[in-house]
């Protein structure tokens, strides 16, 4: 079974590997949250934690699994 954090690394790597750029579609929280085991490879749950007291409404798939990384690795207090 893979860690929490190379599953994030594994989805970063693969939407990283598909061209996407900074200038791609933005998505809201909640169409993200959905889809977030196949994008993602995470529970809804953990893409909320990531995405927890930011301020934006929307976000891109590539900064989407970037914060999801972070915060799989961050180490807890």
């Amino acid at each position: 079974m893979l860690r929490k954090a190379d599953r994030a690394a594994k989805a970063t790597a693969a939407v990283e590997q598909a061209g996407l750029s900074e200038t791609e579609i933005q998505y809201s929280i909640e169409e993200l949250s959905e889809k977030s085991e196949a994008l993602f490879h995470v529970k809804p749950e953990v893409l909320a934690g990531a995405l927890y007291g930011t301020a934006r409404e929307k976000y891109s798939v590539l900064e989407s699994a970037e914060l999801v990384q972070q915060f799989l690795k961050a180490k807890v207090k």
